[in-house]
């Protein structure tokens, strides 16, 4: 009878380590591989890994990904934003073949892709054209689950839940606040590059937001 106490007590223990074992697995599993399957995932992870090679091609040095982010966005943003130069995006002869190259199964998880754009009433053929999947797992579950981290996903989260797609607040917001993204983390770190990874200029309305509602701070070169 003893025994079998001492036996149903060590069971006990060995189940309650290895449930507490398989919840720090589950916490400590990145978010993109929580919300998307697995093609998508090593398709969003070529994104990263892309955009990840255009921001470092700008400084000769090794420098942390972190650090680089920050000063390529503080430089590159005003550019962007004053000059047809938008350099937020690699140029077109390098985005195209490069998305081509992606699995468009993935991709309509992240976006609604066309071969062509409306103007008035005529249709313009274009290498692609992306918008926000506003049905996708992006901005339903993954956005929401960043969300829960700090005020800056949080405000990305609910603003483009609401309009069902990135307005010129938020963007402005991603251009201004970017310091407040841990971008060491490849999940925040996607959730910037996605918002960007199809836009083609800065409008006027995300100028005149930036230039009225927020003032720029420099990075901190240390």
């Amino acid at each position: 009878m003893k025994e079998k106490i001492i036996n149903s007590k060590v069971s006990l223990i060995v189940l309650l380590f290895s449930s507490l074992f398989l919840v720090s697995c589950q916490s400590s599993k990145s978010v993109i591989n929580q919300v998307f399957n697995e093609q998508e995932a090593n398709t969003i992870n070529k994104i990263i890994d892309y955009y990840d090679a255009y921001v470092l091609s700008f400084y000769k040095d090794s420098i942390p990904i972190d650090k680089a982010y920050k000063k390529f966005i503080s430089f590159a943003t005003p550019i962007s934003e004053n000059t047809s130069n938008f350099i937020l995006l690699p140029p077109e002869y390098m985005q195209v073949p490069f998305v081509n190259s992606l699995d468009k199964n993935s991709l309509s998880e992240l976006y609604i892709i066309r071969d062509s754009v409306k103007i008035f009433d005529t249709a313009i053929k274009v290498p692609y054209d992306f918008t926000l999947n506003h049905r996708g797992k992006f901005i339903h579950k993954y956005l929401k689950k960043l969300s829960r981290r700090n005020e800056i996903l949080k405000d990305y989260y609910r603003g483009t839940i609401l309009a069902g797609d990135i307005t010129p607040i938020t963007y402005a917001m991603l251009m201004h606040d970017y310091e407040k993204f841990n971008f060491n983390n490849r999940d925040e770190r996607f959730a910037f590059i996605a918002a960007f990874f199809f836009k083609r200029e800065i409008t006027e309305t995300e100028k005149y937001l930036y230039r009225n509602m927020y003032k720029r701070k420099p990075v901190n070169e240390d």
